[in-house]
């Protein structure tokens, strides 16, 4: 699995995101990603639909590639809140 697409796949996806990957234990061909995207973009936006939103840029991926997806959303002041 190329990360650094993924990456990118998100980030021209979502304005001005950072993402974050990791990979899980169970998916030994790296299609178990634990995805943290930080963006102002989910200012104002019920969880659900931030959520979509990344799915919605992974989702040719999710087709052939990916396998599951654990998916941490959060704006840059609620990170700079939590991790600061």
């Amino acid at each position: 699995m190329d990360t650094k697409k993924l990456i990118n796949l998100i980030e021209s996806a979502i304005a001005e995101s950072k993402v974050q990957l990791t990979n899980f234990p169970g998916g030994g061909a790296h299609n178990h990603l634990g995805v943290m995207v930080i963006s102002d973009s989910f200012e104002n936006k019920p969880l659900l639909e931030q959520h979509q939103m990344v799915m919605d840029s992974l989702k040719e991926e999710l087709k052939e590639r990916l396998h599951a997806v654990k998916i941490k959303t959060i704006t840059k002041k609620q990170f700079d809140a939590l991790y600061a």
